[in-house]
C-alpha cells in the first residue's frame, strides 16, 4: 500500500504542506512604541473663537449731517407757530379775568392731555399706559394744588377759555415737534425773532381793532408797568419759551408740556426757604403726584437712556 501511486501522491502532498506551513510567516504586528504626541496649542495666526469674540468691531459710518433749516423755511415756521402761540397766551390771560385762579390752573393743566392725543394722531408722540398715567397723576396734581386758591371767580366762561387755551397750546406744541423734528435743525434766537417779528407785524395792530370796538381799552402803560412788562417778556417769555422749545425738540412735547407743572413744587420749595411759608397737606400731595407724573412720562426715555449707556460701556470695554 505505501508503494501504491495514491500513497505516493498522499505523502509527497503531505510533505509539501508541511513544508509551506513551515515557510509561512506571520506580518508584522504594529509597532507598540510610543509616538510622539500631536501639539494641541493654537495656531496664533488662526483666529479663535474668543478672540472673534473681544476682537473690536469695525467702526460704523458716521450718520450723515442733518439738514439745517434755512431764513426762509424758519420764517415759514414762525409764521405758522406765531399765531396759534398768541391765541394760546391770550386766551389764558383772559381766563384770568373771568374766572379763579385755581380754576384756570387746573383747567390749563389738562394741555398736557391734549398734547398727548393730538401727539399720538400726528404720529409725533407714542400713547403708552405709563404715559397715560403720568399725564393723569400730574394734572390730579395740579387739582390738589388750585383747590387751596379759595379765589373767587365768574365762573363757566372763564372754564371754557381757558380750556381753549390749554388746547391750543397742544396745538402748538405738536405743531413744532412736527416741523422742525430735531432742535439741530433750527437756531433759536433766529426763530423766536421771527416770531416777535410776525407779532409786531401782524397781531400787536389787533390791539387798535380792540380798542375801536370797545373790548379792551388801549393806553400807554407808566414807566413802572413798562418796566415790569419789558422783565417779564425777557424773562417770562423770551427765555422761558426758548428753553421750552429745546425740551419739546430734545424730548417730546408731553415731556415739555408736563415738565411745565414742576414750576409748583418749585415755588414751593423756594417759598419755604427763601419766605418760611407753610403748605397745607393737600398741596403737599398735589406736588408729589405732579414730580411722580413727570417721571411717569419720563419712563420710557429713562429706560431708553439707561440701555443706551450700558451699550456705549460695553462698546468701551470698561465692562
Amino acid at each position: 500500500f505505501a508503494s501504491s501511486p495514491l500513497a505516493r501522491s498522499t505523502s509527497s502532498s503531505s510533505s509539501s504542506s508541511s513544508s509551506s506551513l513551515s515557510s509561512y510567516s506571520a506580518p508584522p504586528s504594529p509597532s507598540l512604541a510610543p509616538t510622539s504626541p500631536v501639539s494641541t496649542a493654537p495656531d496664533p495666526a488662526t483666529p479663535t473663537s474668543s478672540s472673534l469674540s473681544h476682537s473690536p468691531s469695525p467702526p460704523s459710518p458716521p450718520p450723515p449731517p442733518i439738514a439745517k433749516l434755512s431764513a426762509y423755511e424758519t420764517l415759514k415756521i414762525a409764521a405758522v407757530f406765531c399765531p396759534v402761540w398768541f391765541i394760546a397766551n391770550y386766551t389764558f390771560n383772559l381766563s384770568l379775568l373771568l374766572t379763579s385762579v385755581a380754576s384756570s390752573t387746573i383747567i390749563s393743566s389738562t394741555s398736557s392731555l391734549w398734547t398727548l392725543l393730538l401727539g399720538t394722531l400726528l404720529a409725533v408722540e407714542q400713547f403708552t399706559i405709563v404715559k397715560f398715567i403720568g399725564v393723569v397723576l400730574a394734572i390730579v396734581g395740579v387739582a390738589c394744588v388750585g383747590f387751596t386758591d379759595n379765589t373767587a371767580g365768574e365762573g363757566l366762561a372763564g372754564d371754557i377759555v381757558s380750556l381753549l387755551s390749554a388746547f391750543f397750546y397742544a396745538c402748538y406744541a405738536v405743531i413744532l415737534k412736527r416741523m422742525i423734528g430735531d432742535e439741530e435743525r433750527i437756531h433759536g434766537p433766529m426763530f423766536f425773532g421771527f416770531v416777535g417779528l410776525c407779532n409786531l407785524l401782524f397781531l400787536w395792530p389787533l390791539g387798535f381793532v380792540l380798542d375801536w370796538t370797545g373790548v379792551e381799552e388801549f393806553e400807554w402803560p407808566s414807566e413802572e408797568v413798562f418796566g415790569f412788562l419789558l422783565l417779564n417778556g425777557l424773562i417770562g417769555t423770551v427765555l422761558s419759551d426758548y428753553f421750552w422749545l429745546l425740551a419739546v425738540l430734545l424730548t417730546s412735547p408731553v415731556v415739555g408740556t408736563v415738565g411745565l407743572s414742576l414750576t409748583i413744587p418749585g415755588a414751593m420749595v423756594a417759598d419755604a426757604l427763601f419766605w418760611g411759608d407753610t403748605f397745607s397737606f393737600l398741596y403737599v400731595v398735589g406736588c408729589i403726584l405732579v414730580i411722580l407724573g413727570f417721571l411717569a412720562v419720563n419712563s420710557s426715555e429713562i429706560v431708553v437712556g439707561i440701555r443706551a449707556l450700558r451699550k456705549r460701556v460695553r462698546q468701551q470695554g470698561l465692562c
